[in-house]
């Protein structure tokens, strides 16, 4: 019996492969940043009253859009599709990689559910800042749309740039 992947055209991600090379050389894997550490208690308590509240099972409906900004981290795109979301691509451009919020305002649908955020941004290293925050905030304020906001990144900011988080921001946080 042979079964078909829903993820055909997604290929091996670079972290697939650098973790197989960590192993295979008994090397300490920081392509993920896998930590060798527990997590602070306060985040377990806040990530305990987010499944108690039911706050935890979102995934993409079919037909439901998702907004992203390419280039992007290659597991967005996959995650969304194999939920059966539809992938909105808002191109970001060389050489400053700068968002124009006017134009993402005019992507967003009544289908669109979500917009996922990443600052600083993988692969550009562009840093969202206060005023773009502040125009996400008012594009999706008499929304539902849920913002997915990936700050993996968020100690990597050069140049004394501070980083920016939706948490800083009420409007953003809730949702």
């Amino acid at each position: 019996m042979q079964i078909t992947s829903k993820l055909s055209s997604s290929q091996t991600t670079i972290f697939t492969e650098m973790s197989a090379l960590a192993t295979q050389h008994q090397a300490l894997n920081l392509g993920q940043g896998f930590p060798d550490y527990d997590p602070p208690s306060a985040l377990l308590d806040l990530v305990k009253d987010t499944i108690d509240d039911h706050k935890h099972q979102y995934a993409p409906m079919a037909g439901d859009e998702v907004i992203i900004f390419e280039p992007a981290y290659d597991s967005y795109r996959p995650s969304i599709e194999l939920a059966g979301g539809k992938v909105v691509v808002y191109a970001m451009e060389a050489p400053d990689f700068k968002i124009n919020w006017s134009l993402v305002a005019a992507m967003i649908s009544p289908k669109t559910k979500m917009i996922i955020i990443n600052t600083p941004h993988n692969p550009t290293g562009t840093i969202l800042k206060a005023d773009d925050l502040l125009h996400l905030a008012r594009i999706v304020r008499d929304t539902d749309i849920i913002i997915l906001s990936d700050e993996v990144y968020e100690h990597l900011v050069y140049d004394r740039q501070p980083h920016e988080s939706v948490l800083k921001y009420p409007e953003l946080y809730q949702r």
